[in-house]
């Protein structure tokens, strides 16, 4: 029998991974190489998993009140502080894109 290790967030390696698919994308899509980290943004309804494995990496992240976390968007979890809290996918989006006007 063949051995095997699983695992899933908030585990570094995942994130490690997606900022190699990031690198790897041409702009507007991909990270550019610069000399400061870009900000990459994650979006999640689970602070145990997708805010700590975010904010652990260095990643803003955004909370969203569907699924797993049935918050409201101004209450912010008590344990895994997200970098933003909103009602849903759209208003986290809408949000991320008006940081950068």
């Amino acid at each position: 029998m063949e051995e095997y290790k699983a695992f899933g967030k908030p585990n570094k390696v995942q994130y490690e991974y997606a900022e190699t698919i990031f690198k790897s994308l041409e702009p507007p899509f991909g990270l550019e190489m610069t000399s400061t980290k870009p900000d990459v943004f994650a979006i999640g309804d689970n602070p145990y998993s997708d805010i700590a494995g975010a904010n652990s990496n260095g990643w803003k992240s955004v909370l969203v009140c569907t699924g797993v976390y049935q918050g409201t968007p101004d209450s912010n979890h008590h344990v895994h502080k997200a970098t933003k809290v909103t009602s849903d996918v759209y208003q986290a989006v809408k949000w991320i894109i008006e940081s950068y006007r």
